[in-house]
């Protein structure tokens, strides 16, 4: 009998959970994985440098980064661990980063400034990254400021199957017919459609103009959801003004019986616990992609862990199988 290929992994120390998840993941999966040690040393004047425990030479190793305040710390953080396995020898580096940080700053506007997006892609390509994998990016286009090879993971089937497995839990079934999704803005509306298409409901979006960051000054709805109930779907949740505003509108204006919202990233920053929690959603559908303090969940929140996913993305990866399969 062949023995299988060993999948190395290795997981950026700091306080969410979302790497063990997936590690005990990949052992459920997968009949052999061999977990990499590794520490970080922070020094008193703040800096910190990242220690590999165990040998790496000659090894094809996963390394999953996810990420929490200070954001710049983690960014660095995952720099240092990149530089790290390369200086141990490791042949191939594999960086699996669920939430891409900086991916809003894809683009210069009327200003001088720095596009964020494009600089960090290659510092984690200069330090030895050799792959990434990612989930639900704000740019597709963000793929084109690497050279390496960039795997973008979608959560269209992730929590349209946790949707089915929430009305079950509330004794209904999923009839199609009876939603709709909606996209937050134009620049998803072909996702939207797409998405519609594929699950069999009917489709909506909204065009919005800001004013600044964080800042609606216009919004123009498409689509009819009179008597329907209606599935939110976006890249993120930040301050959760735009999407409560979005779905408050869908109910109060445009006649939905019922919001959902689900966005892959949550921020959840300022008050948007708050802000969510009193709106008419009546879930708000994230997944761990990001770690988020107690503080931070209210009771309408439902957190769908991407850990099974992701999993089977690097299994998949690492014997060179499609992972079309596995999202949407």
């Amino acid at each position: 009998m062949t023995k299988p290929e060993t999948i190395y992994v290795c997981g950026v120390q700091n306080d969410h959970d979302l790497p063990k998840k997936i590690i005990d993941e990949l052992r459920k999966k997968h009949e052999s994985v061999e977990e990499i040690k590794s520490s970080v040393v922070t020094f008193k004047n703040g800096e910190q440098k990242a220690v590999i425990e165990t040998s790496v030479r000659g090894k094809d190793i996963a390394l999953i980064s996810t990420m929490e305040d200070p954001i710049d710390t983690e960014v660095l953080r995952l720099v240092f661990y990149i530089d790290a396995l390369r200086r141990s020898g490791a042949a191939r580096i594999s960086v699996v980063l669920p939430y891409y940080y900086y991916e809003r700053q894809d683009k210069t506007t009327d200003s001088r400034e720095s596009i964020n997006a494009s600089l960090l892609g290659k510092m984690y390509e200069l330090a030895g990254m050799s792959h990434l994998t990612s989930v639900h990016l704000h740019n597709n286009a963000i793929e084109g400021f690497m050279s390496v090879p960039v795997d973008k993971i979608g959560t269209k089937k992730l929590f349209w199957d946790y949707l089915k497995k929430y009305l079950e839990s509330q004794g209904e079934t999923l009839n199609p017919e009876e939603w709709v999704i909606c996209s937050p803005d134009e620049g998803a509306v072909k996702e939207g459609r797409t998405f519609a298409k594929k699950v069999g409901t009917g489709n909506a979006a909204f065009s919005k103009y800001r004013s600044g960051p964080n800042e609606i000054e216009h919004m123009e709805f498409f689509g009819d959801v009179t008597g329907k109930r209606v599935f939110m779907y976006d890249d993120m949740i930040d301050t959760g003004s735009t999407a409560v505003k979005a779905g408050n509108a869908l109910i109060e204006k445009h006649g939905a019986k019922e919001v959902i919202m689900a966005a892959s990233h949550a921020l959840l920053n300022g008050e948007a616990p708050e802000i969510l929690q009193n709106s008419k959603f009546t879930k708000v559908f994230v997944t761990d992609s990001l770690y988020i303090a107690p503080e931070k969940k209210f009771e309408k929140l439902e957190v769908v862990s991407l850990a099974p996913m992701l999993a089977q993305v690097i299994i998949n990866s690492k014997l060179g199988e499609s992972i079309r399969q596995e999202n949407w």
